[in-house]
């Protein structure tokens, strides 16, 4: 599933799973949320080694839609270059 921000704010852009939400900004660092580990999503866990698997394919689903849907908050200079190097980060597809 995918969501974007609209409005004023409507400036993030995100991929989630039951269990993760991988959401990028054109002014905060990408952030990864594990709803099993932290349900109260106050934890950051897109930097963890262990995350990097989930990291890599939810930035490729979401490379993916942005380029499906043409969608601008995708391709906004921030948000491609941390979408670029999320998604190269990690070659797995597998998604928890």
């Amino acid at each position: 599933m995918f969501a974007r921000g609209r409005g004023a704010g409507g400036n993030w852009v995100g991929a989630f799973t039951r269990r993760h939400k991988l959401i990028l900004s054109q002014n905060d660092p990408p952030w990864l949320l594990d709803l099993q580990r932290d349900p109260d999503e106050r934890t950051n866990f897109c930097a963890e080694p262990a995350s990097r698997e989930t990291v890599g394919a939810l930035a490729r689903d979401l490379l993916d839609y942005g380029r499906r849907f043409n969608d601008p908050r995708v391709s906004h200079p921030t948000v491609a270059s941390d979408l670029a190097r999320l998604a190269a980060a990690d070659a797995g597809t597998a998604r928890t």
